[in-house]
């Protein structure tokens, strides 16, 4: 996860070769909107992201800056608003020649990662380019996951992303 070797990301691949969700939280909206601390290739800023779906896998990805709002109506009531975050794929140039998108068809309901463990995003959907394979995106959206947090505190709920203590709690124990 590094796409500037002039400018490392401090992202060290884990041992054990299990990526470990950061029970710390979400990543802030400010740093979706204003990526800092790591460069693309071309050295503009960027927040390098992960996810593992049903429909591509794992694949990584640029979370762009740009924020979008989405409408979605339902009849006979207000339309539900939402902020959704743009997610290009890790390498813009093969995207055409070799399919390389990072999400596609399936990936709905993923979370989108950045290199620290922190949760990103929820996936939502994607675009393709036209005349592409439909279901390859070449643009994926995001819910970012600090809205999502402040929509539940709006109706009182409080998620909790204790990810070991969740896992601990629910898994069977395992024989020795």
């Amino acid at each position: 996860m590094t796409p500037n070797p002039k400018k490392p990301t401090g992202f060290e691949y884990p041992s054990d070769h299990l990526f470990k969700i950061s029970t710390s939280g979400v990543v802030p909206l400010e740093e979706l909107r204003n990526p800092r601390g790591m460069v693309d290739e071309n050295g503009e800023p960027c927040l390098l992201v992960l996810k593992r779906g049903m429909g591509s896998g794992l694949t990584l990805g640029k979370g762009s800056g740009a924020m979008s709002y989405t409408r979605t109506y339902f009849e006979g009531s207000e339309p539900q608003v939402s902020r959704e975050w743009a997610i290009l794929p890790y390498d813009l140039h093969t995207i055409h020649t070799s399919g390389e998108a990072f999400s596609s068809a399936g990936d709905s309901g993923s979370a989108v990662l950045d290199g620290r463990g922190r949760v990103g995003g929820i996936l939502t959907g994607g675009a393709a380019r036209a005349g592409a394979d439909p279901d390859r995106h070449d643009i994926t959206y995001a819910t970012p996951a600090a809205f999502l947090l402040e929509a539940f505190g709006k109706y009182g709920v409080d998620p909790d992303f204790d990810v070991d203590a969740f896992f601990s709690e629910t898994s069977p124990s395992l024989p020795a």
